[in-house]
């Protein structure tokens, strides 16, 4: 397992608004995270760059929906059963 380079328990003191909000949500939800960088959250298989609202999979592309509320959104479901988006014609 890797290690975090920084505290994940508490924001740090200059860190911007978007990412202070994440640490304390997911603190309070009890959703375990490491912090890669000053920019980056690591859940499980999920990365959330919380500046941006950027999510990314393992692995994968950034997703197109953005967010801390589509980040805990994506968490409630186990990737592989997770809707695929639908064509229209």
């Amino acid at each position: 397992m890797s290690r975090s380079m920084f505290p994940t328990h508490a924001p740090l003191p200059d860190d911007p608004p978007k990412m202070v909000q994440a640490i304390e949500r997911l603190n309070a939800l009890g959703i375990g995270f490491e912090r890669k960088t000053l920019y980056q959250l690591k859940i499980g298989e999920w990365n959330f760059y919380p500046g941006r609202g950027t999510i990314v999979h393992d692995g994968g592309l950034p997703a197109q929906d953005r967010g801390l509320l589509a980040l805990l959104e994506r968490l409630r479901l186990p990737v592989q059963n997770r809707a695929k988006p639908r064509h229209h014609p």
